[in-house]
């Protein structure tokens, strides 16, 4: 039996940055017009310039579209923190959250903008190129990504419960349902999907060398 240990040290500080800007933009103006226009991901701006790259990390830990984006992400953040709190170290949990978040929003960035070049099929749309977009939730879904593949491998080892492993199916597959919206006649795919799509796709990667490098360390 896999005991979870106490709320880690990464959540905490991802949770404290976030909750911090959100209750200084939403208290000052002056602050929220500087975080939208200097530090939110604008997918146009950061590929005309890899200079504004930043955007793709600052992005993480803001929350401009109100309360409940904050609150439900803080929610998912805190599950996944004590689901993997035996598995992952605070380092490897904060790292797949950077990694999995800037990497993909940056990829999202480049794509979204590629369509607007191309001639794209109906069901991809470029809505959301010049609007920033905000949250935690690329990073999320990177490190729901990454904990499932890991969970596999680890509760084959014993380390993570079943129970564990069937909450992140849960959440993973509430991440994929709005994907296949568009066949089923609903709006085409928009910016906000492709950063959740490459956020997953870079924590899946993250998690498949994960065990890769585990399997080759084993005698």
């Amino acid at each position: 039996m896999v005991k979870n240990l106490p709320l880690n040290k990464a959540v905490l500080l991802i949770l404290s940055i976030s909750w911090c800007l959100f209750v200084i933009v939403s208290n000052n103006e002056s602050y929220d017009e500087y975080t939208a226009n200097l530090l939110t991901n604008i997918p146009d701006i950061v590929e005309a310039s890899l200079f504004e790259s930043y955007r793709t990390f600052t992005s993480l830990f803001l929350s401009n579209h109100g309360p409940f984006e904050l609150v439900t992400n803080s929610f998912e953040l805190i599950i996944l923190g004590f689901i993997m709190n035996g598995v992952m170290t605070n380092l490897e949990f904060l790292s797949v959250f950077i990694i999995s978040g800037s990497i993909g929003n940056l990829f999202a960035d480049f794509f979204i903008v590629f369509l607007s070049r191309e001639s794209a099929p109906s069901f991809l749309s470029t809505m959301g190129i010049s609007d920033f977009s905000v949250g935690m939730s690329t990073a999320l879904c990177g490190l729901l990504f990454y904990s499932l593949s890991v969970s596999i491998y680890s509760g084959l080892h014993g380390k993570i419960r079943q129970r564990d492993f069937y909450i992140l199916s849960f959440f993973a597959s509430v991440t994929v349902l709005p994907w296949l919206y568009p066949f089923f006649g609903k709006a085409p795919l928009d910016i906000v999907d492709y950063v959740h799509f490459f956020g997953s796709l870079i924590g899946l990667t993250l998690g498949i060398i994960y065990i890769a490098i585990k399997r080759n360390a084993s005698p």
